[in-house]
């Protein structure tokens, strides 16, 4: 590294808000379907932006401080707490809405015990967004 640049950003968040979505994202979301053959256990139908999306990709997403308006009255059993899963992807395909929720480590010296424990938060939210969202004829699985 050359003397003048900043030092290697070493914030998970900066991996899971900017560097997942340009690799998942990339190519108008061209690459995603590689990324969702990396899932086991469910049926991801494929993303479509035409004539709209039928899918929401969020960072970092706090239920918490998105429950706002109408949000509020769908979700009303949201959970108080303030976590944030790395990333939230719901797609609404023909059949089927898949609900996918990631939660990734890099940096911090987290134990599979500290890593398990902080899943145990995401699939109960992952419930609630279940639940929350208009439903479909089924719901497929959750990633986590």
């Amino acid at each position: 590294m050359q003397n003048w640049m900043l030092p290697r950003n070493r914030s998970e968040q900066y991996y899971t808000a900017t560097i997942f979505p340009m690799l998942v994202a990339g190519d108008n979301f061209r690459r995603f379907q590689a990324f969702a053959n990396l899932l086991t256990g469910i049926v991801v139908p494929p993303l479509s932006l035409d004539p709209e999306p039928n899918f929401q990709f969020y960072t970092e997403f706090s239920l918490r401080k998105a429950l706002i308006g109408d949000a509020r009255q769908r979700f009303a059993d949201a959970p108080t707490g303030g976590d944030t899963p790395d990333i939230v992807i719901l797609i609404d395909g023909v059949d089927q809405r898949v609900l996918i929720v990631l939660e990734g480590k890099m940096y911090s010296p987290s134990t599979k015990m500290d890593l398990l424990r902080q899943m145990g938060i995401s699939p109960g939210k992952s419930r609630l967004l279940h639940h929350g969202a208009q439903s479909r004829s089924r719901w497929s699985g959750l990633a986590s």
